[in-house]
């Protein structure tokens, strides 16, 4: 069959979206075009203006009741304070049940209660960046090692802290994991893997910022023979061996493949050693030294 007449294109194409509801614009012509053989340029562009009206006005029909909209108002609201930014209409339509082109329809009727707008990648980036900050501040509040990290680092650090002392529920659900003290590549306090609920809002090449680390520090030995580890990563990149020094946070105590450094004890100069024993004598008997000699023939002066 082929369509000699521009009324059998659009009969053609309600036929075909009525039997494959779920196919997509590309997948319907290529049906089309097999089945009815339509090879003529011009019938092409016919079916290509008509299979372009037909898809544009896909959810023409679609209203949104009071109840739905109420639904999308409630879940931008939400998203919002979970993603630190307006949702996507992907993530809107996640959580509504609606499809993307719905929600995103229904979001902009409603904008007026919610100040919906579409986010673009400048918002997208920078919001990631907040969030991933959010959830490692509550992560090392979590792990008891916040102290040892520097929160007052970077000009956006009091906004950073500020979201964090709310302590949202959802915020809570997505901290990630962090590197425990017997690790032998990282840090105690870095993160060692996200939960699939944050991964959802972060960018997928997002890393926290390097913090200045404010905890104690001791001298480590990589420990030789019965577990010990092949090498060791500082967090600057640094490679050490078994029976090196390396000096690490206090939360490494403990690790069994280290040993803690004993600091050598301080060595005196003579002088000062003669010094603190003068001093030590002198305070046993309670004498106090004239600050200068008395010359011979001089009277001292009872004070």
């Amino acid at each position: 069959m082929s369509p000699k007449r521009d009324k059998t294109v659009p009969q053609l194409v309600e036929k075909y979206r009525e039997k494959y509801p779920d196919l997509d614009r590309d997948l319907v012509r290529k049906l089309i075009r097999l089945e009815n053989k339509i090879e003529n340029l011009s019938e092409l562009k016919k079916l290509d203006r008509y299979l372009r009206k037909a898809f544009k006005n896909k959810n023409k029909n679609f209203q949104s009741s009071a109840a739905t909209e109420e639904a999308v108002v409630q879940t931008v609201r939400q998203l919002r304070k979970i993603a630190l930014r307006n949702p996507l209409p992907l993530e809107i339509a996640d959580e509504t049940g609606m499809s993307p082109e719905q929600s995103e329809e229904v979001a902009r009727k409603t904008r007026d209660k919610t100040g919906w707008s579409m986010p673009n990648t400048a918002i997208l980036e920078d919001a990631a960046e907040r969030l991933g900050e959010v959830l490692c501040y509550l992560a090392r509040e979590r792990d008891h090692v916040l102290k040892d990290f520097d929160y007052k680092q970077y000009l956006n650090d009091p906004e950073i802290v500020n979201i964090a002392k709310l302590g949202l529920k959802e915020h809570l659900e997505m901290l990630p994991k962090l590197t425990p003290s017997d690790s032998w590549d990282w840090n105690v306090g870095e993160v060692a893997s996200w939960p699939s609920k944050a991964l959802k809002y972060l960018r997928n090449n997002y890393k926290p910022k390097k913090r200045n680390y404010m905890g104690k520090m001791l001298k480590f030995r990589l420990r030789k023979g019965k577990g010990s580890v092949n090498r060791f990563t500082a967090a600057d990149g640094t490679k050490y061996k078994p029976g090196d020094v390396v000096e690490l946070p206090i939360g490494y105590r403990g690790a069994k493949w280290l040993e803690v450094v004993k600091p050598a004890p301080v060595q005196m100069p003579m002088q000062e050693v003669k010094q603190e024993e003068q001093k030590v004598i002198l305070e046993k008997q309670d004498v106090v030294p004239l600050a200068k000699k008395e010359k011979k023939g001089q009277k001292r002066v009872k004070s």
